[in-house]
């Protein structure tokens, strides 16, 4: 208990942060963008690991959280994604081998910059499992706020979603996929930050995927249970945290996550 009074603020962060990414989630499946998430995911972190690289060097090192670290970081995986997706246009027929080729060279560079300052190979293991110790308590609030005014508007104008999802997916219509690959970056790079590559892609994905798995076709339906599986992975997970200090959070949350999922899953099986 002592652990959570101190860690009340990232707790609400991670519960709000989980229920926005997991309707996003929703969409980007739909949108077929899941390839495109696990990408810029792995853009955000060779963000993180360059700008730790940089400041380094210049000796301009700062906590690792929402400062200057991480709004260059950001700008970084901005400029790589905006490459990403021109890459794609000019080579949408080898779509998912360009995007192979991409991650691993970005792993490639990761490991480069590490190889050149081992002083930021904690930022490595920081961008994928994430690291709530440096969170502030005001960054955090920020965050639990502005993805807790998300869901509200999402869960109000859901069919408006709903219908661009549709229209991509039936008609591939590319002009409104902007408005959804600006949310997207913008909640995984607060996750990312906070909570880890992990926890981000397996929030935005897993939960989702189930919802197609179990042949879910109401959307009210999926919604409710995405939330509701999202958010008790996060509020079980966090109340691990005194247990053994050896876990990372983020991992704890995961395996919570996929076993509400895999009962879920197994439980509309048997009563089919």
């Amino acid at each position: 208990m002592d652990m959570l009074s101190f860690y009340w603020p990232n707790l609400i962060a991670g519960f709000c942060l989980s229920l926005a990414l997991g309707l996003i989630g929703i969409h980007t499946i739909a949108r077929n963008q899941a390839l495109d998430s696990f990408v810029l995911g792995q853009e955000l972190q060779s963000g993180i690991i360059f700008s730790a690289f940089l400041l380094n060097v210049f000796d301009m090192h700062v906590d690792h959280g929402l400062h200057s670290e991480s709004l260059i970081s950001l700008v970084i995986a901005i400029t790589l994604h905006l490459s990403f997706i021109w890459m794609l246009k000019k080579y949408n027929l080898i779509r998912l081998e360009v995007s192979l080729v991409y991650v691993f060279f970005l792993i490639a560079i990761n490991n480069l910059f590490m190889s050149l300052n081992p002083m930021i190979e904690s930022h490595m293991v920081n961008s994928m499992l994430g690291d709530i110790v440096t969170a502030s308590k005001i960054e955090s609030i920020l965050i639990s706020l502005f993805s807790a005014l998300f869901v509200l508007f999402y869960i109000k104008q859901r069919k408006v979603f709903l219908k661009e999802s549709i229209d991509i997916a039936l008609f591939s219509e590319e002009k409104q996929k902007i408005s959804h690959q600006i949310i997207l970056v913008l909640f995984m790079s607060l996750s990312v930050h906070i909570l880890g590559l992990v926890f981000t892609l397996s929030m935005l994905l897993m939960a989702p995927i189930f919802m197609l798995l179990t042949h879910m076709k109401n959307l009210n339906y999926s919604i409710f249970y995405v939330l509701l599986f999202n958010g008790l992975s996060v509020l079980i997970g966090f109340s691990g945290l005194g247990l053994n200090d050896r876990i990372p959070t983020s991992v704890m949350i995961i395996m919570v996550l996929t076993m509400v999922n895999l009962l879920f899953f197994f439980s509309k099986r048997i009563l089919k």
